[in-house]
């Protein structure tokens, strides 16, 4: 099976904290990564990853810097 990638772009560091330990504990198979950057600063995160031919399977934000990567990195956006 194909190892899952996931990235994470959390606006504070307590959040990207929880994003991991969420992560390690609950879906021990998948390669997850979290950055802690709000708004453009996700945004530049986020691309100088791409650009770095690095390739996530999905991509884990909130609020603004979610509508940011929707419109800077062309996603699909899914939010509840």
């Amino acid at each position: 099976m194909e190892e899952i990638r996931i990235l994470g772009i959390a606006p504070f560091e307590s959040i990207r904290a929880a994003m991991e330990r969420v992560a390690r504990e609950e879906f021990p198979e998948v390669r997850f990564e979290a950055y802690t950057g709000d708004l453009e600063e996700g945004v530049k995160i986020a691309q100088r990853l791409v650009n770095e031919n690095e390739s996530y399977d999905v991509m884990i934000s909130r609020g603004g810097t979610a509508e940011l990567l929707y419109i800077y990195l062309s996603l699909i956006h899914i939010s509840e």
